[in-house]
């Protein structure tokens, strides 16, 4: 089985108080970026899996037909 490319879990958050926040979280920290350069990636990176993801409908049927084989 081949390694994952990334190890770590990142998303960004905006508060309706306070400035946005990207969490990158490997296994055993979590780190806080607040610059909005960072953000700006992170917010990217995500908005790029969440275009290309299967919406919720298309991913039951994708699991469904993965167990049925």
């Amino acid at each position: 089985m081949a390694a994952p490319a990334s190890m770590a879990l990142s998303i960004s958050y905006t508060f309706l108080a306070g400035p946005p926040v990207a969490v990158v979280e490997p296994l055993t920290i979590a780190i806080y970026l607040e610059q909005d350069s960072d953000i700006g990636r992170y917010e990217t990176a995500f908005n790029h899996l969440r275009s290309e993801a299967l919406d919720a409908d298309a991913s039951r049927r994708y699991i469904h037909d993965l167990i049925k084989d």
